[in-house]
């Protein structure tokens, strides 16, 4: 099964048993770490509970307060979360990159860690700016910076205007949301030839709560680790397939779209490069941009 993913094509890849172990494993971390990641968009965007319960309609202020304690050890569902990351104008896969310190160096997610704050919200000049300050920090050879300058000016025309809404109907958001990622989801299982036991297997729940994916209902919980499941489980670039049915809430989709065409070109300018040293390449860039 062949996807169009941004700027590439891509091929889903099944995972063995040693995966979806490493998988599980994963997932646990990353569930302990969202509470800090949430709390850090949090401080960045100056949310406070009762704020959020006045743009996301539908959810209780408590809850957003609930899903950036640490010690919160309830699941949180997925499309508060995608709510959360829309009105906060940064991307979804964003929440599931706060720890570096659990990644392995070569690991490009650790790298994209130090990006939630800098690239995301950058307009398409200060984008290139900020690319092109990289290149010449690590004094990449013409050749590789002029094969950077063209994916730089293609994906300019990808470019959404910044459009955060005012107020998100929780349920209407929920079931849109839900609908593309159930299609998604069936469209890739039958693909591949798979039975809903060996896909719920992957996405590490039953296979009775699967079922519930690919056929939403308005109780459908969805757990928030999905995404992390979906993307590492078949070892892609992104998981930006699952908002492909979305019709309704389309600067939600085109967010999360130019973050992954950007984060391309970052990929291409990194690359080879050890994750620590990355690392302080993006903050010297970053911290050029804010002078």
């Amino acid at each position: 099964m062949i996807f169009k993913q941004s700027l590439i094509i891509f091929i889903p890849t099944l995972p063995n048993s040693i995966d979806i172990n490493a998988l599980n494993e994963r997932e646990r971390s990353v569930r302990a770490d969202l509470g800090a990641s949430i709390k850090r968009v949090y401080r960045a965007q100056n949310w406070t509970g009762k704020k959020l319960a006045g743009v996301i309609k539908g959810v209780p202020a408590g809850t957003f307060r609930n899903y950036a304690q640490q010690s919160f050890h309830r699941e949180r569902s997925l499309h508060v979360l995608a709510a959360i990351a829309f009105v906060s104008n940064t991307p979804l896969e964003n929440f599931y990159l706060y720890a570096p310190h659990r990644f392995n160096k070569a690991d490009n997610s650790a790298v994209m860690a130090s990006l939630v704050a800098s690239y995301s919200v950058y307009n398409p000049d200060q984008f290139r700016r900020y690319a092109l300050f990289l290149c010449a920090l690590l004094n990449l050879s013409y050749g590789k910076v002029m094969h950077i300058k063209q994916h730089i000016y293609r994906l300019q025309s990808h470019h959404a205007p910044q459009c955060i809404p005012d107020v998100v109907c929780i349920e209407s958001f929920k079931a849109e949301y839900y609908n593309s990622i159930a299609k998604a989801l069936a469209q890739l299982r039958h693909k591949l030839g798979l039975s809903s036991e060996k896909m719920s297997e992957i996405l590490g729940v039953s296979e009775h709560k699967y079922s519930t994916f690919e056929n939403p209902t308005p109780n459908t919980f969805i757990p928030a680790t999905l995404v992390l499941r979906v993307k590492r489980g078949f070892k892609l670039c992104s998981s930006d397939f699952l908002l492909d049915a979305m019709q309704n809430y389309t600067a939600f989709k085109a967010l999360n779209q130019v973050y992954a065409h950007r984060r391309e070109v970052i990929d291409l300018i990194l690359a080879d490069m050890p994750g620590q040293d990355a690392i302080r390449a993006l903050n010297i860039a970053k911290a050029s941009m804010a002078n």
